[in-house]
């Protein structure tokens, strides 16, 4: 299957689950996600859109224990991470993702990375939406790369190519 068929099989598989289940299969993310970044201080994490692993708790739990929370914004053909303060400094941009207000790229160094997945194999690899913004940004990114998913979009057959980043951990419910 090719990566345009993956995506659109994962989106269904997606919007096949009830909102409830996938806020409920988030909170388990959620909860390992913790555990995982409690010693990085500065986070990168995607804001998430309802049919993605729910990261807007996970954004406000990091504001609120005083970490420094960069989200991605695609500025030209780049993706940057730029510092928010609140989800409030977010707006809707291209297919209603939530993108920072501001266009000044955080130049510190980024602990971990929280990377969105529609899908992922055994060997780390992630099917994106497409575009290559990450993969292009996680070439040169040497922080913690990990990857957020459901487990039932383990994809075996998900063939990497050479521009492909893997990430370091994936986590599932």
């Amino acid at each position: 299957m090719d990566k345009a068929a993956l995506r659109k099989k994962h989106l269904g598989l997606r919007k096949a689950k009830g909102e409830s289940e996938l806020k409920a299969l988030s909170q388990t993310i959620f909860n390992q996600v913790v555990s995982l970044i409690q010693d990085c201080q500065v986070i990168g994490v995607y804001v998430s859109q309802p049919h993605e692993v729910d990261t807007r708790s996970l954004i406000e739990k990091c504001l609120s224990e005083g970490k420094t929370v960069c989200v991605p914004k695609i500025v030209g053909s780049e993706m940057i991470f730029v510092e928010i303060k609140s989800l409030e400094e977010c707006e809707p941009r291209v297919m209603g993702i939530l993108e920072p207000i501001s266009s000044h790229a955080y130049t510190g160094k980024i602990d971990c990375q929280l990377i969105p997945m529609l899908a992922y194999n055994a060997r780390g690899y992630r099917l994106g939406y497409g575009k290559g913004y990450y993969d292009a940004y996680l070439k040169a990114y040497e922080g913690k790369k990990i990857g957020l998913c459901f487990a039932f979009d383990f994809e075996e057959s998900l063939v990497e190519e050479p521009h492909d980043v893997p990430c370091g951990l994936i986590i599932t419910n």
